[in-house]
């Protein structure tokens, strides 16, 4: 039995992808390598928690599905580190965050939720080692 209520583990969730996120584009933001597994798994168990949430109604999954999208498509070139990449995916990382932070937060008035598979969560739990200390402040841009 979860010590959390449903609400609350999807907070958890959310709030946590998001610091892994922040991490990431902390990490590129000061110029430093980041692996393309590391890229890849953040991008699969953003999705994940993504999915696992309730859904806003007014657009704003939209926005986090185009930001996913670049982060994706531009992650492998990020990896081996060309510059102009790198920063489309510290802006599209910034961006999925801002989003999971919202639906995290509006899932504590909402419980319907789907669970997620034990290994992302342990995927969660080691990216969230590497990259949540290295978070940035948000900034819209």
């Amino acid at each position: 039995m979860s010590k959390f209520s449903q609400e609350e583990l999807v907070h958890h969730e959310c709030t946590q992808m998001a610091q892994i996120l922040e991490g990431i584009a902390g990490t590129i933001h000061e110029g430093r390598p980041v692996e393309a597994e590391d890229l890849r798994q953040a991008a699969e168990y953003a999705e994940w928690v993504w999915q696992a949430g309730p859904k806003p109604n007014d657009g704003r999954g939209k926005e986090f599905e185009a930001s996913h999208a670049s982060f994706v498509r531009f992650s492998g070139d990020a990896a081996i580190g060309m510059a102009h990449e790198a920063s489309l995916v510290e802006r599209a990382a910034q961006r999925m965050a801002l989003e999971l932070r919202k639906e995290g937060t509006e899932s504590l008035f909402h419980s319907n939720r789907k669970e997620l598979p034990q290994a992302v969560d342990d995927g969660l739990a080691r990216l969230a080692r590497v990259f949540a200390s290295r978070a940035i402040p948000f900034r819209v841009m």
